[in-house]
């Protein structure tokens, strides 16, 4: 086993935890999300995230933010029908039941 030390950079933390952010809230495993990770040394043996990984990274993450935000436009044009069939705002007049 080789007695080489190495430490986490703030920076590879701070990474870390937006991978568990992400993990739990997308309900994923946190030990998939660390495997991809690809990690540098410096010359003093600390641990930085490579600029590719990063660069991977922010692509991913708004890859799904715009996916969400699709998903919410969809589910807001959808809002306008009723559940039982009746457009939002319709005309009251043509309802099934008197008041």
């Amino acid at each position: 086993m080789s007695d080489t030390v190495y430490k986490l950079s703030d920076d590879t933390i701070s990474m870390i935890a937006k991978k568990l952010q992400l993990a739990i809230l997308t309900g994923t495993d946190i030990v998939d999300h660390l495997r991809l990770m690809e990690l540098t040394k410096d010359n003093s043996g600390t641990l930085f995230p490579t600029d590719n990984y990063i660069d991977q990274f922010e692509t991913g993450v708004q890859v799904m933010l715009e996916r969400l935000q699709d998903i919410q436009n969809e589910n807001t044009e959808d809002t306008n029908e009723t559940a039982d069939g009746f457009t939002k705002g319709a005309d009251t007049e043509d309802t099934p039941f008197e008041l």
